[in-house]
Formats: structure tokens, sequence, C-alpha cells
């Protein structure tokens, strides 16, 4: 135990301690301050979120067309957007598509689902000709942590324009790699959103 002379020798080291453990409080507190704002820089810098992922900057993949066509015996007249996960799924959707096709049918393309996923929209039933779909492969499928967007040249007739009066019922097969794909929304090139439905 330390000995001490006199009481000012007493008080001296009560308050050098009392000192000591303030300062030692107050450095505690400003690390861990410190701590968080670096966390917290940390986060606005990335774009991390709860999900992991970047939420403003999504991941972007390359897609290409395996078929389109006017005519592809679609029931109804909403827009539709299946993922295709495998061969037999595939090979359905072809036979659907080809049903009613006088020419040359266009066999069905053999793909390895474990890497590749293939995306079939419908546009729905059309009146008339001129309604056309299609996809630009420069556009990149852009995926965030809650939903997936992807992008679609959607064409329609102008009124004026003369069209065959006949049924039509257009749709798309695009290609891109397999993966997990949250909530697929479907836009045209002017930014509209075609799938789902919005108000």
């Amino acid at each position: 135990m330390p000995h001490y002379d006199t009481k000012e020798a007493v008080l001296t080291n009560i308050n050098e301690r009392a000192m000591f453990s303030l300062n030692k409080s107050v450095a505690t507190s400003h690390l861990a301050l410190t701590t968080g704002r670096a966390f917290a820089l940390l986060l606005a810098l990335t774009g991390t979120g709860a999900y992991g992922e970047d939420s403003k900057n999504p991941r972007e993949l390359r897609g290409d067309i395996l078929f389109a066509s006017q005519q592809c015996n679609s029931a109804g007249n909403g827009v539709k957007a299946t993922l295709i996960t495998g061969q037999e799924q595939l090979e359905a959707v072809y036979s659907q598509l080809q049903s009613n096709m006088l020419s040359a049918k266009h066999p069905v393309p053999k793909l390895d689902f474990t890497k590749e996923s293939v995306l079939f929209v419908e546009m729905g039933q059309q009146r008339t000709g001129g309604y056309q779909l299609a996809f630009d492969s420069r556009r990149p499928i852009q995926v965030y942590p809650d939903h997936t967007r992807i992008t679609v040249t959607w064409l329609e007739p102008d009124k004026d324009t003369v069209t065959t009066q006949m049924l039509t019922t257009p749709c798309l097969l695009v290609r891109f790699p397999s993966g997990d794909y949250p909530a697929l929304q479907i836009f045209d090139q002017n930014g509209k959103q075609r799938f789902p439905a919005t108000p």
C-alpha cells in the first residue's frame, strides 16, 4: 500500500487518479464516436445496405434473343413474364409458340440451365398487326436486392398507320445467365413499367 507523508499528498494522488479516470472515459467515448462515424461513412460510400449488396448500383447482366414473333398463341390480353428454368419447360413454350406455324418450325435450343435462364415475355392479345417486342442486347438486365429490371423494346402502331386487321400475340424469349432474380419487372424503352401492371 502506498505511503503518504501529508494530507496534501493524499489529496493530490486522489485528484490525479480522478483526472486519469476522466481522461480515459473521454478517450473511450471519443473512440466509440469516431468508430461509429467511420462505419456510417463506409456505408454511405459503398451503398451497402441490409442485403449486403449495392442498392444504388445494381448488378448488370447481358442477354440475347432466342425467339421473337408477332404470333405466339398467347391467351388473354394482359402482359405476362415467365422465367423458364428447365429444358422441358422451354420445350413446352416452343410447342405453344409454333402450334399454328405453317412454315418450317424452329428447333428447340438445348440449353444448360445450370448456367442459363430464359425469360418468356408475352405482350398479350392485340386487335391488329403492328405490335412487336424486341430486345436490345446493349441494354443490361439490372438486378437489385429486391427486384430485377429488364428493358424491352415495345413497338405499337401509330394511330394513322395502316395495319393488318387480324389478332396478333407478340412475344419474346430472352436468354441470360442463371441466378436468383427477385421480383421481375418489365419496362419499355421509354421507362414505362409494363409488368407487373401499375395503376
